[in-house]
């Protein structure tokens, strides 16, 4: 019984974490992120991939959406996402669109992304470093 009501409350815990990754990964990850016991990863199906079985563009996206969330629920709402360039370009330019609600909405306040492609997009200020 312990371990059941263990359970719902992770559940509920994780849950809002998982919605808001998922908003940051929407249009890129499908399907969308999820938890089974204490791993994050998808469903196919029957079938389940656990985040390291998965590509590295994929966990990358994974985990600046996980960053993303858990950012809306601080008190800076402040994301940093590295590693960008790794993703093909069309998930690149969804995230980015997503990252844009995020801050529009002021589900997040900033977000620092560092992609070394050095790729201009309008709206972003590009640092040479």
């Amino acid at each position: 019984v312990l371990k059941e009501q263990a359970a719902k409350e992770s559940a509920k815990v994780v849950q809002p974490i998982l919605d808001y990754a998922n908003r940051f990964s929407a249009g890129i990850i499908d399907p969308p992120l999820a938890v089974a016991g204490v791993s994050f990863g998808r469903w196919h199906g029957a079938h389940w991939q656990p985040i390291n079985r998965l590509s590295g563009a994929e966990r990358t996206i994974i985990i600046a959406s996980l960053s993303a969330a858990l950012a809306t629920l601080g008190k800076s709402k402040i994301v940093i996402v590295d590693e960008l360039a790794v993703i093909r370009d069309d998930w690149k330019a969804q995230f980015l669109t997503n990252l844009e609600e995020a801050l529009g909405s002021g589900a997040i306040e900033q977000a620092l992304v560092l992609d070394h492609s050095g790729e201009p997009r309008d709206g972003w200020t590009i640092i040479d470093l």
